[in-house]
């Protein structure tokens, strides 16, 4: 079990389903693993996952996560979907996300939450 504070929303989402998701910057700090494969509960995985975790060359200090396109309404659109990422933990991305949450600095679509933010910042 892996129990983390809760991290609050800068502005809520008008969806319900979409609050708590900010929760995913956690990942981050989880510096004990090389590298994190985070996959939303609505994901059905249809094979070995495994080979996401050997995607070390999208990984880098200046670029701390992979993920894939969005695909939204039948098109792919120009922002990544947060859903499945995998992310280089790293104590100092942590904290300086958490500190970009807390300045409310970055402007996002607060619909889409979580994913609109860290494809603001990313």
């Amino acid at each position: 079990t892996c129990e983390v504070p809760y991290i609050e929303s800068p502005t809520m989402s008008p969806m319900p389903a979409y609050q708590g998701m900010f929760n995913k910057v956690h990942i981050f700090s989880f510096v004990a693993f090389a590298r994190a494969l985070f996959v939303d509960c609505d994901t059905v995985a249809v094979g070995n996952l495994l080979p996401c975790l050997t995607l070390t060359a999208q990984l880098s200090p200046r670029r701390p996560l992979a993920a894939a396109e969005d695909f939204y309404h039948g098109r792919f659109t120009n922002r990544f979907n947060a859903g499945v990422m995998i992310i280089r933990p790293d104590a100092a991305e942590f904290d300086s996300l958490r500190d970009l949450l807390s300045s409310g600095k970055i402007r996002y679509d607060v619909f889409w939450a979580e994913q609109a933010w860290l494809n603001q910042v990313y």
